[in-house]
């Protein structure tokens, strides 16, 4: 029996190889310019992450364990308070046994700030809905989904990356204070048109992501978000174990990942300024956009210094 488990995962370092060269490859380095952003020792750590670290036998050998490093004020950013020992490290401890943790919403005050930063001009509309259709309107192409990278250097998305609780988690679950950093904003929109190319570029079909050898993305949803209009999917679990036909970087069905994971399925809903933190080394998709808009904004914190666009930022002993 250990044999054939030790097999198992020879195949599917092979096939992890595989992938590597026809998927990563022309996609990282000939469409999205890796070299221009990274030295080509980083091309080696890729290789490393992509074909050793996107199988769980490797990502999860060295265990977490929550120590607190320092005390500072978690900056009011969110409506509960995370600053004392045993609530952080009870939060800790769910994240890191499901692989994802809903921490509440931001302070409403704060929620205004931010998304005024990421839109200037927002608090203008009485109808911020209005304000997302303005911005979907001006695209000149229409593919269900539209992508802002803010600067991540900008106030109020770096405090909630050197808030109390997230630099916590982050040094212990990564167990690295050297890591990178990222934002994206995307807002989603009912598109009657889209093809299934299109849905899959747009996440919205279970997937796993790989980009350091370890990672976690905090998720904050901008507007209301229900069930239909497109609230996160994630696979509770799926971020430690799952089984060997599960494990690739390439698409899965809906029907295929639901029917085999029924009891393990967690959809996210809830009003705006809802922050959840889940590691998406674990299945999870983009719900489908039945009716409205979705706008969420995403950080990314990895271990390591791959950059994969311009405005990633670098941090070390954080």
């Amino acid at each position: 029996m250990l044999k054939l488990y030790y097999f198992l995962i020879f195949k599917r370092t092979l096939i992890n190889v595989y992938y590597f060269f026809q998927v990563s490859v022309p996609e990282l380095i000939k469409k999205q310019n890796f070299l221009k952003k990274n030295s080509i020792y980083l091309l080696v750590e890729l290789f490393i992450v992509r074909v050793f670290y996107s199988n769980y036998f490797f990502r999860n050998f060295k265990k977490s364990k929550f120590l607190i490093y320092k005390k500072n004020d978690d900056q009011k950013l969110f409506q509960e308070r995370y600053n004392t020992h045993q609530i952080q490290t009870e939060t800790f401890s769910n994240f890191e046994k499901k692989g994802f943790e809903e921490l509440g919403n931001l302070d409403s005050l704060f929620l205004e700030k931010l998304k005024e930063e990421i839109f200037p001009g927002i608090s203008k509309y009485n109808n911020q809905t209005g304000y997302y259709k303005s911005l979907i309107e001006n695209e000149s192409t229409q593919t269900g989904r539209l992508i802002i990278k803010p600067n991540n250097s900008l106030k109020n998305i770096s405090s909630i990356f050197n808030s109390e609780l997230i630099q916590n988690i982050t040094k212990n679950y990564l167990g690295s204070t050297n890591i990178s950093y990222s934002s994206n904003v995307f807002i989603s929109y009912n598109f009657p048109n889209i093809s299934k190319k299109e849905t899959n570029k747009n996440g919205q079909v279970y997937h796993i992501d790989c980009r350091y050898k370890k990672f976690y993305k905090i998720f904050i949803y901008l507007n209301d978000v229900n069930y239909e209009n497109g609230a996160h999917h994630f696979i509770k679990n799926s971020h430690k174990t799952k089984p060997i036909n599960f494990s690739s970087l390439r698409l899965y069905e809906d029907e295929v990942v639901e029917k085999n994971f029924q009891d393990d399925l967690v959809i996210f809903e809830g009003k705006e300024g809802k922050v959840f933190l889940e590691d998406t080394f674990g299945l999870h998709k983009s719900g489908y956009i039945q009716n409205g808009i979705r706008s969420i904004l995403v950080l990314e914190i990895g271990n390591g210094n791959i950059r994969y666009d311009k405005e990633d930022i670098l941090i070390k002993k954080i």
